[in-house]
């Protein structure tokens, strides 16, 4: 806009008072001036104005791109570590800890070694690893996700 503005001609206008020493009178000055752009109608200035918002439009919506691509990466990780979280803690952890105390029980009762015991025991606490593993991964992910929106999720929520 500042410059299309720039390229239409300003319209000068002087107002004043003359005095000629030697006959010591005193005239009024008027004049108005229009500058005519024959060569130079700013044309240049607008096109590169022009082109700069262009450009200026272009990085934004990359900008915005890159952001929602951000969010939807976030958010997909977010949402697969608390699926894996819930089933660990709601299926496999429960078995898990199930099969350990069957299987201790088993050993103590001499029905199995003490290789079943400790076989379960590891297949317990690596199911109990990679539950907090996905509670790590989803933390970090909700914190990410709050820095990438400005705010916390319960606002968002509500």
């Amino acid at each position: 806009r500042l410059a299309k503005a720039e390229a239409i001609p300003n319209l000068n206008g002087r107002f004043g008072v003359r005095r000629d020493h030697g006959t010591a009178d005193n005239a009024l000055v008027v004049g108005i001036s229009l500058p005519l752009p024959f060569f130079d109608r700013g044309q240049g200035n607008i096109h590169v104005s022009m082109m700069g918002e262009a450009s200026a439009r272009s990085r934004q919506r990359a900008a915005e791109l890159r952001i929602e691509g951000m969010l939807s990466d976030v958010y997909s990780e977010l949402v697969t570590a608390q699926e894996e979280a819930v089933a660990l803690r709601e299926r496999a952890l429960p078995a898990a800890d199930k099969a350990y105390t069957a299987t201790l029980f088993a050993f103590k009762e001499g029905k199995l070694p003490f290789l079943a015991v400790l076989d379960a025991q590891r297949t317990l606490f690596g199911l109990q690893q990679r539950y907090l593993d996905a509670l790590v991964i989803y933390h970090a992910m909700t914190a990410e996700l709050e820095s990438l929106i400005g705010r916390s999720l319960n606002e968002v929520s509500q």
